[in-house]
Protein backbone atom coordinates (compact mmCIF):
# COMPACT_ATOMS: atom_id res chain seq x y z
CA UNK A 1 0.00 0.00 0.00
CA UNK A 2 3.28 2.53 0.01
CA UNK A 3 3.61 2.01 -3.98
CA UNK A 4 1.71 4.55 -6.12
CA UNK A 5 -0.43 2.91 -8.74
CA UNK A 6 1.06 1.04 -11.61
CA UNK A 7 -0.02 2.42 -14.71
CA UNK A 8 -1.76 0.10 -17.24
CA UNK A 9 0.20 -1.50 -19.98
CA UNK A 10 3.41 -1.09 -17.96
CA UNK A 11 3.94 -5.08 -16.56
CA UNK A 12 5.86 -5.96 -19.84
CA UNK A 13 8.96 -5.80 -21.17
CA UNK A 14 8.24 -5.30 -23.94
CA UNK A 15 6.81 -2.30 -25.39
CA UNK A 16 3.19 -2.25 -26.52
CA UNK A 17 3.83 -1.63 -30.51
CA UNK A 18 5.40 -3.30 -33.77
CA UNK A 19 7.49 -1.86 -35.94
CA UNK A 20 4.42 -0.06 -37.51
CA UNK A 21 3.80 2.05 -34.04
CA UNK A 22 0.78 -0.23 -34.08
CA UNK A 23 0.30 -2.84 -31.37
CA UNK A 24 -0.46 -6.47 -32.38
CA UNK A 25 -3.67 -6.37 -30.43
CA UNK A 26 -1.93 -9.46 -28.03
CA UNK A 27 -0.24 -7.26 -25.57
CA UNK A 28 3.02 -8.64 -26.33
CA UNK A 29 3.75 -6.50 -29.08
CA UNK A 30 7.80 -5.79 -29.94
CA UNK A 31 9.47 -3.14 -31.65
CA UNK A 32 11.53 -5.99 -33.43
CA UNK A 33 9.15 -8.00 -35.51
CA UNK A 34 11.31 -11.03 -35.64
CA UNK A 35 11.55 -11.74 -31.70
CA UNK A 36 9.12 -14.18 -31.55
CA UNK A 37 10.89 -16.34 -34.28
CA UNK A 38 13.57 -17.62 -31.92
CA UNK A 39 13.11 -19.81 -29.60
CA UNK A 40 12.12 -18.52 -25.62
CA UNK A 41 14.05 -20.86 -22.61
CA UNK A 42 12.82 -19.08 -19.77
CA UNK A 43 9.75 -16.09 -19.42
CA UNK A 44 8.94 -14.94 -15.77
CA UNK A 45 5.52 -14.27 -14.69
CA UNK A 46 4.83 -11.67 -11.44
CA UNK A 47 1.81 -11.79 -9.62
CA UNK A 48 2.28 -8.03 -8.16
CA UNK A 49 3.06 -5.50 -11.38
CA UNK A 50 4.96 -3.41 -8.76
CA UNK A 51 7.91 -6.06 -8.50
CA UNK A 52 7.70 -6.94 -12.14
CA UNK A 53 8.71 -2.86 -12.44
CA UNK A 54 10.95 -3.41 -9.87
CA UNK A 55 12.70 -6.19 -11.28
CA UNK A 56 12.64 -4.18 -14.72
CA UNK A 57 14.22 -1.34 -13.56
CA UNK A 58 17.25 -3.66 -12.34
CA UNK A 59 17.61 -5.07 -15.41
CA UNK A 60 16.75 -8.91 -14.23
CA UNK A 61 15.29 -9.28 -17.41
CA UNK A 62 18.85 -8.33 -19.20
CA UNK A 63 21.18 -10.48 -16.52
CA UNK A 64 18.92 -13.76 -17.03
CA UNK A 65 17.76 -12.98 -20.51
CA UNK A 66 14.22 -13.88 -19.65
CA UNK A 67 11.73 -11.62 -20.32
CA UNK A 68 9.79 -10.11 -17.63
CA UNK A 69 5.67 -10.27 -17.73
CA UNK A 70 2.71 -9.64 -15.62
CA UNK A 71 0.11 -11.92 -14.95
CA UNK A 72 -2.74 -9.46 -16.16
CA UNK A 73 -0.41 -8.66 -19.03
CA UNK A 74 0.55 -12.55 -19.56
CA UNK A 75 -3.06 -13.99 -19.80
CA UNK A 76 -4.29 -15.12 -21.77
CA UNK A 77 -0.99 -16.21 -23.01
CA UNK A 78 -0.21 -14.57 -27.16
CA UNK A 79 -0.24 -17.23 -29.22
CA UNK A 80 3.45 -16.23 -30.46
CA UNK A 81 4.42 -16.75 -27.35
CA UNK A 82 3.26 -20.13 -26.69
CA UNK A 83 5.09 -20.79 -29.91
CA UNK A 84 8.75 -19.43 -28.72
CA UNK A 85 8.60 -21.46 -25.53
CA UNK A 86 7.69 -24.59 -27.65
CA UNK A 87 10.46 -23.97 -29.94
CA UNK A 88 13.27 -23.35 -27.73
CA UNK A 89 12.44 -27.13 -25.95
CA UNK A 90 12.35 -27.22 -22.11
CA UNK A 91 11.20 -23.99 -21.61
CA UNK A 92 10.47 -22.82 -18.35
CA UNK A 93 7.90 -20.68 -17.28
CA UNK A 94 8.41 -19.07 -13.71
CA UNK A 95 5.90 -17.82 -11.61
CA UNK A 96 6.84 -15.30 -8.86
CA UNK A 97 3.26 -15.00 -6.41
CA UNK A 98 2.39 -14.44 -3.01
CA UNK A 99 1.71 -16.60 -0.13
CA UNK A 100 -2.41 -16.49 -0.43
CA UNK A 101 -4.73 -18.37 -1.86
CA UNK A 102 -4.77 -16.70 -5.49
CA UNK A 103 -1.11 -16.59 -5.84
CA UNK A 104 -0.53 -20.03 -4.96
CA UNK A 105 -3.15 -21.17 -7.52
CA UNK A 106 -1.37 -18.82 -10.27
CA UNK A 107 1.45 -21.61 -11.58
CA UNK A 108 -1.90 -24.22 -11.99
CA UNK A 109 -3.60 -20.93 -13.78
CA UNK A 110 -0.62 -20.35 -16.15
CA UNK A 111 -0.30 -24.10 -16.98
CA UNK A 112 -3.94 -23.89 -18.33
CA UNK A 113 -3.30 -21.12 -20.19
CA UNK A 114 -0.65 -22.43 -22.09
CA UNK A 115 -2.70 -25.48 -23.21
CA UNK A 116 -0.94 -28.84 -23.88
CA UNK A 117 2.36 -27.60 -24.89
CA UNK A 118 4.83 -30.07 -25.11
CA UNK A 119 8.38 -29.59 -23.36
CA UNK A 120 6.79 -26.79 -21.39
CA UNK A 121 7.42 -26.40 -17.85
CA UNK A 122 5.53 -24.01 -15.44
CA UNK A 123 7.59 -23.99 -11.89
CA UNK A 124 6.34 -21.77 -8.79
CA UNK A 125 9.07 -19.37 -7.54
CA UNK A 126 7.25 -18.66 -4.29
CA UNK A 127 6.03 -17.62 -1.98
CA UNK A 128 4.50 -20.22 0.01
CA UNK A 129 4.20 -19.99 3.41
CA UNK A 130 6.83 -21.90 5.04
CA UNK A 131 8.97 -19.24 3.15
CA UNK A 132 7.71 -16.71 5.13
CA UNK A 133 8.14 -18.59 8.53
CA UNK A 134 11.81 -19.32 6.94
CA UNK A 135 12.37 -15.30 6.13
CA UNK A 136 10.81 -13.94 9.25
CA UNK A 137 8.38 -11.84 6.64
CA UNK A 138 5.50 -9.96 8.10
CA UNK A 139 2.27 -11.50 7.24
CA UNK A 140 -1.59 -9.74 7.00
CA UNK A 141 -4.77 -11.30 7.91
CA UNK A 142 -7.75 -10.85 5.92
CA UNK A 143 -11.05 -12.59 5.41
CA UNK A 144 -11.46 -15.90 5.58
CA UNK A 145 -11.10 -17.31 2.55
CA UNK A 146 -13.19 -20.29 3.06
CA UNK A 147 -12.41 -24.39 2.25
CA UNK A 148 -8.70 -23.62 1.20
CA UNK A 149 -8.08 -27.24 1.76
CA UNK A 150 -8.50 -29.27 -2.34
CA UNK A 151 -9.30 -25.63 -4.44
CA UNK A 152 -6.11 -26.09 -6.67
CA UNK A 153 -3.54 -25.24 -4.15
CA UNK A 154 -0.25 -26.78 -5.09
CA UNK A 155 -0.12 -30.32 -4.26
CA UNK A 156 3.49 -30.21 -2.64
CA UNK A 157 1.43 -27.47 0.42
CA UNK A 158 2.11 -29.14 3.77
CA UNK A 159 -1.10 -29.55 5.67
CA UNK A 160 -0.10 -26.82 8.32
CA UNK A 161 0.46 -24.19 5.28
CA UNK A 162 -3.52 -24.70 4.27
CA UNK A 163 -4.29 -24.28 7.67
CA UNK A 164 -2.17 -21.12 7.90
CA UNK A 165 -3.99 -20.13 4.62
CA UNK A 166 -7.51 -21.21 5.51
CA UNK A 167 -6.94 -18.56 8.87
CA UNK A 168 -7.27 -15.74 6.16
CA UNK A 169 -2.87 -15.09 6.32
CA UNK A 170 -0.90 -13.99 3.57
CA UNK A 171 2.06 -12.73 3.15
CA UNK A 172 3.53 -10.47 -0.06
CA UNK A 173 6.25 -10.63 -1.71
CA UNK A 174 7.06 -7.21 -1.40
CA UNK A 175 7.86 -7.68 1.83
CA UNK A 176 11.13 -9.82 1.17
CA UNK A 177 14.14 -7.21 0.74
CA UNK A 178 14.63 -6.14 -2.89
CA UNK A 179 18.30 -7.14 -2.85
CA UNK A 180 17.29 -10.54 -2.10
CA UNK A 181 14.94 -11.21 -4.21
CA UNK A 182 17.04 -9.53 -6.73
CA UNK A 183 19.74 -12.35 -6.48
CA UNK A 184 16.85 -14.77 -5.69
CA UNK A 185 14.84 -14.39 -9.16
CA UNK A 186 18.92 -14.64 -10.63
CA UNK A 187 19.64 -17.40 -8.96
CA UNK A 188 16.51 -19.43 -9.66
CA UNK A 189 15.76 -18.19 -13.36
CA UNK A 190 19.48 -18.97 -14.94
CA UNK A 191 19.79 -22.02 -13.21
CA UNK A 192 22.78 -24.11 -11.79
CA UNK A 193 26.08 -23.05 -13.34
CA UNK A 194 29.07 -25.15 -13.57
CA UNK A 195 31.73 -25.09 -11.17
CA UNK A 196 34.43 -22.62 -12.40
CA UNK A 197 38.08 -23.88 -11.77
CA UNK A 198 40.37 -21.73 -9.83
CA UNK A 199 43.54 -20.35 -11.06
CA UNK A 200 44.92 -21.40 -8.47
CA UNK A 201 44.52 -25.43 -8.61
CA UNK A 202 45.29 -24.81 -12.39
CA UNK A 203 48.76 -23.78 -11.26
CA UNK A 204 48.96 -26.40 -8.47
CA UNK A 205 48.34 -28.89 -11.45
CA UNK A 206 51.05 -27.29 -13.73
CA UNK A 207 53.72 -27.52 -10.91
CA UNK A 208 52.97 -31.33 -10.20
CA UNK A 209 53.55 -31.98 -13.39
CA UNK A 210 56.95 -30.45 -13.68
CA UNK A 211 55.37 -26.80 -15.41
CA UNK A 212 57.19 -23.77 -13.51
CA UNK A 213 59.12 -25.64 -11.01
CA UNK A 214 63.25 -24.84 -10.62
CA UNK A 215 65.05 -26.83 -12.64
CA UNK A 216 66.87 -30.35 -10.04
CA UNK A 217 70.44 -29.67 -9.62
Amino acid sequence: GLLPPVPPGTGGVYPVHDGDGKGDGDGHGTSEPDVYAYGLPRLLVCQDPSIARMLLANHVHLEAACPVLTAVDALPLAPRLTAALERAGGATVHVLHDASPSGLVLPARIRAALGPVPGVRVSSMGLVPRHVAALRLPSGRGPVPGPVLGTGLPPGLLPAEARWLARGRFAEVAAVPPARLVRTVLRVTRGSRPPRASLRSDLRGLRDTGFLTWPSA
